[in-house]
């Protein structure tokens, strides 16, 4: 998610608190959160499923999933 696609509140809505992420770090094998103040970006090993983490993500924001999560 980065400022071009979402404004900033919504942004502000799916950042990750630090008890948050040591409890995504423990249900993943190989996870890398990125969090600035313009973008939020997980990486996964290629063996990781992200819908999961990517529903969570929108969840957070109160965005519907898009197309790609089908």
């Amino acid at each position: 998610m980065t400022y071009r696609d979402y404004d900033l509140n919504t942004l502000a809505k799916a950042y990750f608190t630090n008890e948050e992420l040591t409890r995504l770090y423990k249900s993943y094998d190989s996870i890398i959160a990125l969090e600035t103040c313009n973008r939020i970006e997980f990486y996964l090993d290629g063996n990781e499923d992200e819908k999961e983490l990517i529903e969570l993500i929108y969840k957070k924001a109160g965005i519907k999933l898009g197309y790609f999560m089908t």
